[in-house]
């Protein structure tokens, strides 16, 4: 059994479908089957099974899962502390970012930091949080920036850095623009007025919808959701053109590059709700190979760049 087939098997379980594990993978379908059932074979007993939803994990499957997940961790972890050897700093370094905000501020980031650290090689990879997650782990980049979320991963290492705050995007033409005040010169919605309007919403997974299900829950609201997305600049592009209202992490770049911020509302502070902390993400092993001053020097140019 090899590294490569505990991937293909894990993905498999991921997907419970094999058409679509293939496809993600780039393999053919049956190359994919027949690393199935070779491992089945070596094992002594099934994975699967077959049923008209797809593929059920066995109860010594979902062992089997739990294992090889034990043993990647282990794997990646070991290959990333032995890229780490014998260097005492990084020549290159790759930093995570999520798409709304690798959009507007990649140019801008790489431009600074290449002016501040001109002998390392910077690079910006664009990704959702979980493939972050696993970049990380794989060492395919250095760092990335989290907007709230932790994972359980005692090798991983979290630098608070600020918080954005959390901004209602009211769809233009609706009724409850009557609803909106102005109190020192910031403008404010109240959210329990707006129990009745459609909803735009980012995908499951993202760092930005965990938010928005942690805030529904909080606020007491069950939206009637009529679309998803992946990008946030999509959600205020919908309010805009008065489609669904929603919820985004309020970034005065993001609002600038769509030119416009009449439907740009904030959340009385009455509801104490808590707030958005942001992190930036690396291996403590990483860490010791980066510029004593690096991860100071690169929150607050984020903190800069997204004012």
């Amino acid at each position: 059994m090899t590294i490569r087939e505990m991937q293909w098997m894990l993905q498999l379980f991921q997907t419970k479908n094999m058409k679509k594990a293939a496809e993600t993978l780039y393999v053919s379908q049956p190359a994919l089957s027949q690393c199935l059932h070779r491992l089945e074979k070596e094992l002594g007993f099934p994975l699967f099974i077959r049923t008209y939803r797809g593929l059920e994990p066995t109860k010594q499957g979902m062992l089997f899962q739990e294992t090889c997940e034990q043993i990647l961790s282990a794997y990646e972890n070991f290959m990333t502390k032995t890229a780490l050897l014998d260097k005492e700093t990084l020549s290159s370094v790759v930093i995570g970012l999520p798409p709304y905000q690798s959009s507007i501020i990649s140019a801008p980031l790489i431009q600074v930091l290449q002016k501040k650290y001109p002998t390392i090689c910077f690079s910006v990879r664009e990704s959702f949080h979980e493939e972050l997650v696993q970049g990380l782990r794989q060492n395919k980049l250095q760092l990335f920036i989290s907007n709230g979320s932790k994972e359980q991963d005692k090798e991983f290492q979290y630098h608070d850095f600020g918080y954005f705050m959390d901004a209602i995007c009211l769809r233009t033409g609706s009724p409850h623009n009557k609803d909106t005040f102005v109190q020192n010169g910031i403008h404010y919605i109240d959210p329990y007025v707006l129990s009745d309007e459609a909803w735009a919403v980012t995908r499951k997974g993202q760092d930005s919808r965990n938010r928005m299900d942690l805030l529904f829950e909080f606020l007491g609201l069950t939206p009637v959701i009529v679309q998803e997305t992946h990008l946030i600049a999509t959600l205020h592009e919908l309010a805009v053109r008065g489609i669904a209202c929603s919820i985004i992490p309020y970034m005065h770049s993001l609002v600038e590059k769509t030119h416009s911020e009449e439907n740009i509302y904030f959340i009385p502070e009455n509801y104490k709700i808590p707030k958005n902390k942001r992190y930036i993400v690396c291996l403590k092993e990483t860490e010791k190979h980066l510029p004593g001053d690096f991860l100071e020097f690169l929150g607050a140019t984020l903190r800069k760049i997204e004012l």
